[in-house]
Parts: C-alpha cells; structure tokens; sequence
C-alpha cells in the first residue's frame, strides 16, 4: 500500500513532467507485470489451503490488484471513461478481485472483491434511483 501511495503522490507533484498517458502506461504496465508474475509463480490450484511460494507473493498479487484500482481511477477521473458505466465498470472490478482471490488464495484480494460489490450494490440501488 505504501508503494501505491508513493506511486501517487509521484504522479500528482510530477504530472507536468511525466504527461497522463505516460503515467497511465507506467501504472498498467506495473499492473501487468505483477499479475504476469504471479500467474508464472503461482502454485498449481487445490482446494484446500494453499502455501504461497515466495514469502513476497502475496505482496505482488496485492500491489497489482491496488494499481489495478488505480488504473481504473486514474481512467476515471481523468477521462471521465466510465461515468455512465460505473455501476457495471464497478460489477467487473468485483468479479475480477472475485477470480483473482479465488486462483491465488488470497484474503486481501477477497476483501477488495467484497467492497467492490458492496459498492455495486449501492450504486445500483441508491436513494436517487428510487424517486
């Protein structure tokens, strides 16, 4: 979460500098490369309680589904991408967290899953939508 953060703040004093589309292939790639390590490294699947191979694994799938949030944010609020969509872009999000906590069990990803629905859920069925 610390690098997350530090990747933010270093993009929000530097994006003068750095330019949106640079910071957002920078983040993606990022994104890429921890998913792409962690489907390499990544134990074969068993329904039981799986033991990570690497103390660090679980760190990796955990920074990548955090910049993968932050892809999708920066998209958001930069472009405005998703603002008649937000309620499925939210959906997707939930499923995808959903597979990635299933295939490398793992509780953070599980958590974000959870808190994506939960914001589906409440954008779906908001105060506004009822009157």
């Amino acid at each position: 979460m610390l690098f997350t953060a530090g990747a933010g703040i270093l993009i929000y004093e530097n994006i003068g500098d750095i330019g949106h589309i640079v910071a957002i292939i920078t983040l993606a790639l990022l994104t890429a490369a921890c998913f792409l390590y962690a489907f390499r490294n990544a134990p074969p699947y068993s329904p039981t309680t799986v033991k990570p191979p690497t103390p660090y694994f679980d760190y990796i799938v955990l920074l990548g589904s955090l910049l993968f949030i932050s892809v999708q944010g920066y998209l958001q609020f930069q472009f405005g991408l998703l603002d008649n969509n937000l309620g499925i872009s939210t959906l997707i999000t939930s499923v995808f967290f959903f597979f990635i906590a299933y295939r490398f069990d793992h509780a953070g990803a599980l958590s974000l899953a959870i808190t994506a629905l939960a914001s589906f859920w409440s954008i779906s069925i908001s105060p506004q939508k009822m009157v």
